[in-house]
């Protein structure tokens, strides 16, 4: 979201959504990648259940995170 938008409740409502339409559809997880510099993003994700990928076949110029969907 563009900085204006941004600690409403906008990111994390389009996020649940979205993880409840990939849910119902079947999906049995979701992951993404984010600058490694972009802390408040990953926070973000981590907030609504995101846990960091580590693996030393992943490259390093992004971080990856993934979680389950229920």
């Amino acid at each position: 979201l563009l900085p204006p938008a941004q600690g409403r409740g906008i990111g994390r409502k389009a996020m649940e959504m979205l993880m409840q339409q990939l849910c119902d559809a079947g999906s049995t997880g979701l992951f993404l990648a984010v600058s490694p510099v972009n802390r408040r993003a990953r926070h973000f994700y981590a907030r609504l259940g995101f846990a960091t990928l580590r693996s030393a076949d992943l490259p390093r110029h992004s971080t990856f995170m993934a979680t389950a969907l229920r």
